[in-house]
């Protein structure tokens, strides 16, 4: 229950909280064998009961079950055995002819010489060998067979949608995994982030000077670099947008900007910008240009809005593919989403088969997604339903494809929707209807008896009750959410999201657990003196 969630090591764990309460990790000495290959690495950082903790360096760790686990020489390369990643910024790791990567998250592996099967926990997941490549949405997982090679575009919708099936995560393991992670100690990001300094540098040529007191060239290029680095980060934590805008191009730090070190600087930086900062979108722009970044970000429930506002330069139509026909997947995630998002992807859907393949395209989407328009309405997300329900809809009027009854039936059917808009107030409670005084009896003599008083019950019993009512109508909670006992019998609850009809959006309010009644609610900048029954509230809510 997240009675108050703590500020945890990693802001992307954002399910957390809801399993801090859950077993246990003993941290013990011993608990495995080290890794035969533990030696090639930055050294151990500690054993869990399960597994060990690794650093592969420039802020990336690893929780290693078993196998070979990792070996680092100009890439990481995971040979075998089970293990979990972490990172904030961009993570690359090689496992066979494959490159695996995720952003900003942590995702699980498990390989061997029959198969490798990813685990997409708090960030998708990208999973590629050349133009053959497969990106699993976070909650999900999939599984890479020796003898899958990934199907082409060329060899039809129906074979490449086969070699890509997902499946969802199984709860018991992802709450596990999100457990073992809350142990990772804090990433130093101090030995692979320039300090950030408020001047330009001067130019290279007046470092000459230090080669004479015995300073190498390489030495001094390198410290320049650093510097120039650490100006960038000053220009984009102030949210100097202008002077940022003028870095990134600049001719003369082109060469700074195509290195590794300022790749992992932007990407780290990116991660803590507030989402109303005015660099942030502008350096999302930059980094997109990359195309693996551009598809993991397209899916991460944090840059997923702001990266579909952007037109990316990627013209690979296998690239294009995955991330239209893995966009819906990744909305099975508590995160909200727009209607933006969908319009946006139905726009490009619409524009990316032309021509005799545009038909069979079109049916294989609508074919594709339609159950998951019934899969989100019984996930509590009646609006985010609709809206698929409406993108699918406007593809097939657009392109003017003719659906097989069945398909064509069952979209109609998922357009049937009849919300209440969440700009209509709450109903007042009703009046209690008046009582006739019964006629006038001969006086009864009787002793007075005192009102029973009401319960009082204990702050840890008010938090836990308030959850578990909210939980049981279909409250989502984040690492925001915040459930505090204020007076007696009384929460607080903040930001507490649920999905309504105009999306999943944040309430505060709070609520009595001896009356049972919800008070004070506040929705965005819009107060509702209300009081509310649990059920008044949810049917309100819900439309």
């Amino acid at each position: 229950m997240p009675k108050k969630p703590q500020p945890k090591l990693h802001r992307h764990f954002v399910a957390g909280p809801l399993f801090a309460l859950m077993l246990g990790i003993s941290i013990i000495a011993g608990g495995l064998e080290s890794p035969a290959n533990a030696s090639d690495l930055t050294g151990s950082v500690m054993r869990l009961s399960e597994g060990e903790v690794v650093s592969l360096g420039k802020g990336v760790q690893a929780i290693v079950y078993g196998g070979n686990g990792f070996t680092a020489s100009d890439h990481t390369e995971f040979s075998d055995g089970s293990a979990v990643v972490s990172a904030n910024g961009l993570v690359q790791v090689r496992v066979g002819e494959w490159n695996v990567s995720g952003f900003h998250g942590a995702f699980h592996l498990s390989a061997n010489t029959d198969a490798l099967t990813v685990a997409a926990l708090s960030t998708p997941v990208l999973v590629r060998k050349g133009s053959h490549m497969m990106i699993v949405p976070s909650g999900m997982q999939w599984r890479l067979n020796a003898e899958n090679t990934l199907p082409l575009l060329p060899a039809g919708f129906a074979l490449w949608t086969e070699g890509r099936t997902l499946s969802l995560l199984p709860e018991r393991f992802f709450a596990r995994q999100l457990q073992n992670l809350t142990f990772l100690p804090q990433a130093d990001t101090s030995d692979f982030l320039p300090d950030t300094r408020s001047s330009e540098p001067w130019p290279l040529w007046t470092k000459v000077p230090d080669l004479r007191i015995g300073s190498s060239r390489e030495q001094v290029q390198e410290q320049w670099n650093r510097e120039a680095l650490g100006y960038l980060r000053y220009l984009l934590e102030q949210g100097d947008a202008a002077q940022t805008d003028l870095f990134l191009h600049n001719a003369l730090y082109a060469d700074i900007l195509s290195s590794e070190d300022a790749r992992i600087m932007l990407e780290e930086v990116l991660t803590h910008l507030e989402a109303e900062s005015p660099t942030r979108t502008l350096l999302l722009t930059y980094l997109i240009e990359n195309e693996d970044f551009w598809l993991l970000s397209s899916l991460h429930p944090t840059f997923r809005e702001e990266t579909w506002a952007l037109f990316g330069p990627h013209q690979s139509t296998e690239a294009l593919a995955l991330r239209l026909f893995m966009l819906p997947e990744s909305l099975r995630a508590p995160k909200p989403v727009t209607a933006f998002v969908l319009q946006r992807w139905a726009y490009e859907a619409e524009h990316f088969v032309t021509g005799s393949s545009a038909a069979a395209f079109v049916r294989t989407l609508v074919q594709h997604f339609l159950p998951l328009v019934s899969v989100f309405e019984g996930q509590g997300y009646p609006e985010r339903s609709r809206m698929l329900a409406n993108a699918l809809s406007h593809i097939v009027e657009n392109a003017e494809v003719a659906l097989p009854e069945e398909s064509a039936s069952a979209l109609q059917a998922a357009l049937s929707f009849s919300r209440v808009s969440l700009d209509e107030p709450p109903p007042p409670a009703p009046k209690p209807e008046p009582v006739q005084k019964p006629a006038p009896a001969a006086p009864v003599v009787t002793v007075k008896q005192e009102e029973a008083p009401a319960p009082s019950y204990t702050p840890d019993v008010v938090e836990r009750r308030t959850y578990g009512v909210l939980r049981d109508i279909g409250a989502l909670f984040t690492v925001e959410t915040a459930i505090d006992a204020v007076e007696p019998n009384i929460a607080r609850v903040t930001n507490i999201l649920f999905s309504t009809p105009t999306g999943d959006r944040k309430f505060n309010f709070h609520f009595n657990v001896a009356t049972g009644r919800i008070e004070r609610v506040v929705v965005g900048n819009k107060d509702y003196p209300y009081s509310l029954s649990v059920e008044a509230f949810r049917d309100w809510v819900q439309g």
